[in-house]
C-alpha cells in the first residue's frame, strides 16, 4: 500500500471514494462542552492533498464556523449564531 495512503487511514477514522475519482479523508475529534471539529481532507488518486478543511459543529451538531486551510488558508469564517 501507498506510505501517503496508508498514513491518511490511519490518521483520519473514515474515508469514501468520490465519484470523480478522488478520496474524501473525515476526521472528528470532540472539544469542550459538547462542541466538536471535523476536519476533511480531499486527495487525489496519487493522495495529493487538494483540499482540506476544518468544521466546528456546537452542542446541537450545528456548524458554527468553518475553516478552509488547503489550498489557501482562508482563516476562520463565523457561520450563523454560535449559541
Amino acid at each position: 500500500m501507498d506510505n501517503k495512503r496508508y498514513s491518511n487511514e490511519r490518521k483520519f477514522q473514515a474515508w469514501e471514494r468520490t465519484p470523480e475519482g478522488r478520496r474524501r479523508y473525515i476526521r472528528r475529534v470532540e472539544g469542550r462542552g459538547g462542541y466538536y471539529a471535523i476536519y476533511e481532507k480531499i486527495v487525489d488518486a496519487e493522495e495529493h492533498t487538494l483540499s482540506f478543511r476544518q468544521m466546528i459543529f456546537n452542542k446541537d451538531g450545528r456548524m458554527t464556523e468553518s475553516h478552509d486551510k488547503f489550498p489557501n488558508d482562508t482563516g476562520h469564517k463565523i457561520i450563523g449564531t454560535q449559541l
